[in-house]
Parts: C-alpha cells; structure tokens; sequence
C-alpha cells in the first residue's frame, strides 16, 4: 500500500517493503514590514506569507526491500537538480516543494561495504 510520496521518492509498505517517513515537521510564517512613524507609534504592514517547510526523516533498510543506494541516489539527485516535487501524504496533496537540505546516518553496510541500512533526514521549502 502506497502511503505518500515526494515525487519519484514513494513512502509504502508492503509485506515486500517498508519505506514511510517519520518525524514529520511542519511550518509557515507571514510577512510584515515596518513603518515608522514621526512622533508616532510603528505601524505592521501584512506584505504576505512566507514559504512553508518541512523536514522528516526516512529508514533505508535493505532487508526491508529498499535498494539503499537507489533510494539516496534519488533523494540527492532532486536536491542538486532543484528538482520541483509534489508532496502527497495519504489522499493530501501539500503542494509543491524542492529538497534544500539532507544529511544521512549510515548504519550498517554489507561485505562489500554497500549501504544495507541509513536514517536519512530530509528537508524542503515550499516551492510557490
């Protein structure tokens, strides 16, 4: 059951895979400017809204059925190419947003000393 996605990045669990996201941050914020006044008091100006972000974290785990290095090759390749992606979680469509940060935590590699498991933490701004 597909339960998201961000683009060609898709959160789903099966009982062949298990790739969902956690720790989901949101946020937003509004634009004001400043006019001051002679004499007076400082007036606020709403100039409107800020891009919103948010950031989650993914485990990549080989033995889930996730191809580790597939999956961060995908991740690292929207964020260098500015790559707009639309947010959908369950039915909700978020909008459009481009990866601006992710670091990565490999955990486990196999002999060959490829990736078999990583926490990766992603981070997106909104794309307006």
């Amino acid at each position: 059951m597909t339960v998201g996605s961000l683009g060609d990045i898709i959160f789903k669990v099966s009982s062949s895979r298990v790739e969902t996201l956690k720790n989901l941050k949101k946020s937003g914020g509004a634009s004001y400017g400043k006019h001051n006044r002679h004499c007076g008091d400082t007036i606020l100006e709403f100039t409107g809204r800020d891009a919103g972000s948010i950031s989650f974290d993914i485990t990549l785990c080989s033995s889930l059925g996730v191809s580790v290095t597939k999956e961060l090759e995908k991740i690292e390749g929207a964020e260098r190419a500015g790559k707009v992606m639309r947010l959908i979680l369950g039915k909700r469509i978020y909008g459009k947003w481009v990866i601006v940060k992710h670091s990565v935590n490999y955990k486990y590699f196999d002999r060959a000393q490829n990736p078999t498991v990583a926490d990766v933490s992603v981070s997106l701004t909104e794309y307006l």
